[in-house]
């Protein structure tokens, strides 16, 4: 029993060796992989709207009321 252990142990940490050492990636992220393009900001401001609301207490409460709503339970 142990010699069939034995023969088990080496090629399965042989394995996981070769396995995670196989799963480390040496290629980098590019620069610019994270930059926004020109269409999306043009489309980002289109989405963007400011309103005009009576004061912040407004704001946190409507905000509380729709989580509520959502069956938040805030405290």
């Amino acid at each position: 029993m142990r010699r069939a252990m034995g023969k088990l142990v080496v090629p399965t940490l042989g394995a996981m060796l070769v396995g995670s050492l196989a799963g480390c990636a040496t290629d980098a992220v590019p620069k610019d992989a994270l930059r926004l393009t020109e269409s999306t900001l043009e489309v980002r401001s289109l989405q963007t709207r400011k309103l005009v609301a009576p004061s912040e207490v407004a704001i946190l409460t409507a905000t509380v009321a729709v989580l509520q709503d959502m069956e938040f339970n805030i405290d």
